[in-house]
């Protein structure tokens, strides 16, 4: 047995102790001191964890004992000295690059501490998972990590875990492009820490530099990243990360001799202390960027390349789409526009899988620049970047969008507002801003290949916008639309994909499938959410493929159409329940229109009743004055609508049909009504129907299932006679 030292045991403790108030260095130099020959076997694997986490921080990732002290706590039975081994295995891999290995050891750790009811220890782990998330491009992930982060931390009453947990989440939020709510989150943390000298302040002032800079705020962003740089320390790695925000503020700003500088000192650290990192390739993507602004191609693809193949190896996403950016850029520079077409194609679909709508609206607006799209496709691409841009106020880049756009201007370009009716007499109604805005989205994506997803409640109008797409993007094919709930698997290949003649009993012809029938068209599925895993998986292969095989035949056929999709639920609550493909959702989402409740475009009201008693109901409705008219709308503006459009077309219908087409008695009705709440509604329509819900459901503009929850929540029961 060996003579245990007590005041090498006590040098532990207080080493211990510094490490956890952030004094690194002093903790650092105290672990020199120490006569490893006189502990035993468990303080030799104390000590070495306390080298590895004062390591970690300096930026020295070569201890490799870890492994052995994982051993040596599991056979004590010591679980947090064991939690904290597995938590500095996962940090490690996240520093080293390997983000993916580091899930397993972090989510084991932060078990062990959830078991242990250590509340800080299980803040530590929460963020360090939402770490790697980011990495690998799990941006949701993340910030829900972060979110139950802070909400654990200040349970606890862990104000500093808090703190971390709120820097964190406001970097995400800016990384997903949510640009002012990132500002702030970090201005609340600023405010809190302006006098602390920590790493946590380190962190904050650094990255909030970030989206001040984005908003072209860059006097903010450079006071930001003076602060940092004062109180930085020995934190290499915050140092490497402060030179690399310098560098992208000052490509921001049209400074490149100060971004190359700032660049390479911060190139400089990160090489020395993880050369194969994601804050390698970041920085390399960086000099990519910034040697494009400077119209030298041939370096920018170099550091571009290099940069790729670091992202590639440590599966970056949002790095991997960063860096297909610049070499399209540069092949596009060379006039190889196919290469270019399929690398910006490749950016945007990551950073659309992602969710990094700030780097996804650039890569258009790059694309757009870049003269090797069509007029209609560039000025579409332009709309979409600005449209974001124009969202989070982002006006360095609404300059350049805005000028872009003005040099459109001419005989070729779209026209600047939507028409109220199309060539095929598709009519929409409307005087409301945000349905304005949403149509005029709608026609300038429209002559764009990607895929769009529809958004909104029962009943406010996703049918008729799909085919006001279709309408709008010059395609010569048929709008085919499908309810993807309505098939059954039995029947899913031979509706979707067809058949040939005797490949089963019942085929006596050959049958073109719904997929062939949408060919150069475009393919509307309904009620997306509602798909089956076989409808789910067998789209998702036509999609990756663009190509089908009909039941009996061998041979594939190649098929192109726009997909457009619609529900009424929300589709990333499906992904989490694993009951919708994380994959598909993501091939779906690339242009996201979410259409508001009719509540919330009462404006509406009154053009819709013109419209359908003018129109639909003419033949009912009599004395139409339009006094009258203008009574009824101002009338039935005063209604909730649950059913949404669909239930107001529903509900004239009705009156006309009580009142027998009196405009002023079905205006004195509705206004009898307007006090009547849903459940009085409900009840009175499904006594009108003999609680046949399909008729309610009719009447009220609602699904049946609809009709069937809502009997549910009031806990409806058909009186008996």
């Amino acid at each position: 047995m060996k003579n245990i030292d007590l005041k090498q045991t006590q040098r532990l403790n207080q080493v211990e102790e510094a490490v956890r108030q952030g004094r690194v260095v002093w903790a650092a130099e105290e672990l020199r001191k120490c006569d490893t020959s006189t502990f035993d076997r468990f303080n030799v694997a104390r000590y070495e964890i306390l080298r590895a986490e004062t390591a970690n921080f300096m930026g020295d990732y070569s201890c490799d004992e870890l492994d052995h002290c994982e051993t040596v706590f599991r056979e004590a039975g010591d679980p947090m000295l064991l939690a904290k081994t597995i938590h500095l295995k996962g940090c490690r891999l996240i520093l080293l690059g390997k983000p993916a290995l580091a899930i397993e050891p972090l989510t084991e750790s932060y078990e062990i501490y959830r078991h242990e009811n250590n509340s800080r220890g299980a803040c530590l782990l929460i963020n360090r998972l939402a770490q790697a998330y980011l990495i690998l491009g799990e941006t949701d992930l993340a910030i829900a990590s972060l979110r139950k982060c802070r909400q654990i931390a200040e349970g606890g009453a862990h104000d500093d875990l808090a703190t971390i947990a709120v820097i964190n989440l406001a970097y995400l939020l800016s990384s997903k492009g949510y640009i002012q709510d990132s500002i702030i989150e970090y201005s609340s943390v600023c405010e809190k820490i302006v006098r602390k000298v920590d790493r946590d302040a380190v962190v904050c002032h650094m990255m909030a530099a970030l989206p001040h800079a984005l908003t072209g705020d860059y006097s903010t962003a450079r006071k930001c990243l003076a602060r940092s740089r004062r109180i930085s320390g020995d934190y290499l790695r915050e140092q490497a990360i402060c030179f690399e925000n310098e560098g992208f503020v000052n490509i921001l700003s049209g400074d490149y001799k100060a971004a190359a500088v700032s660049l390479q000192a911060g190139l400089d650290i990160a090489l020395e202390i993880a050369p194969e990192s994601a804050l390698v390739s970041q920085i390399k993507r960086l000099f990519g960027d910034l040697y494009w602004e400077i119209r030298k191609p041939e370096i920018a693809e170099k550091y571009a390349s290099e940069a790729l193949v670091v992202a590639e190896k440590i599966d970056q996403k949002v790095e991997i789409a960063a860096c297909y950016r610049v070499l399209a850029q540069v092949e596009a520079e060379r006039e190889k526009t196919d290469r270019a077409h399929e690398l910006f194609g490749k950016a945007i679909d990551l950073f659309s899988q992602i969710g990094s709508q700030y780097e996804l609206a650039v890569t258009r607006y790059m694309a757009a620049c870049s003269g090797i799209y069509s007029h209609v496709e560039k000025v579409a691409m332009l709309y979409l970047a600005k449209e974001y841009f124009e969202s989070e106020k982002i006006e360095p880049y609404l300059k350049k969008v805005g000028d872009e756009l003005a040099r459109c201007e001419g005989p070729e370009s779209l026209p600047a507002s939507p028409p109220a009716k199309s060539s095929s007499s598709l009519t929409i109604i409307t005087s409301n801003l945000r349905m304005k805005q949403i149509l005029d989205l709608a026609r300038h994506v429209a002559p764009l290949p990607s895929s769009v997803l529809l958004t909104g409640e029962t009943g406010t109008g996703k049918d008729l916008i799909a085919r006001y797409i279709h309408e709008q993007s010059g395609r010569t094919g048929d709008f085919v639309s499908v309810n993807a709930a309505a098939i059954p698997d039995a029947m899913i290949e031979s509706e979707l994909f067809g058949y040939r003649r005797g490949s089963f009993t019942g085929a006596e012809r050959d049958r073109v499938g719904l997929f062939e029938q949408a060919e150069s068209g475009t393919f509307y599925l309904n009620e997306i959410a509602d798909a089956t895993p076989s409808f789910q998986a067998k789209l998702l292969e036509v999609l990756d493929n663009s190509e089908i095989r009909r039941l009996g035949e061998n041979k594939s056929r190649k098929v192109k159409f726009r997909l457009v999709a619609a529900t009424n639920h929300d589709l990333k609550k499906r992904v989490k329940e694993n009951l919708f493909r994380l994959d598909l959702y993501h091939r779906l989402n690339q242009v996201a229109i979410h259409l508001p409740p009719l509540a919330d475009r009462s404006d509406d009201i009154a053009a819709l009743t013109a419209y359908f008693v003018k129109g639909q109901l003419a033949v009912e409705c009599r004395n139409g004055r339009r006094a009258e008219i203008a009574r009824l709308g101002a009338a039935l503006a005063c209604h909730p609508w649950p059913g949404n459009i669909r239930q107001l077309q529903a509900t004239l219908n009705s009156l006309a049909v009580n009142c027998r087409g009196d405009l002023t008695l079905m205006a004195d009705e509705a206004i009898r009504l307007a006090d009547e709440s849903e459940e009085d509604l409900l009840l009175r329509i499904l006594g009108h129907t003999d609680w046949n819900r399909s008729k309610a459901a009719q009447i009220l503009g609602l699904t049946e299932g609809a009709i069937r929850k809502r009997i549910a929540k009031y806990g409806l029961v058909k009186e008996q006679a």
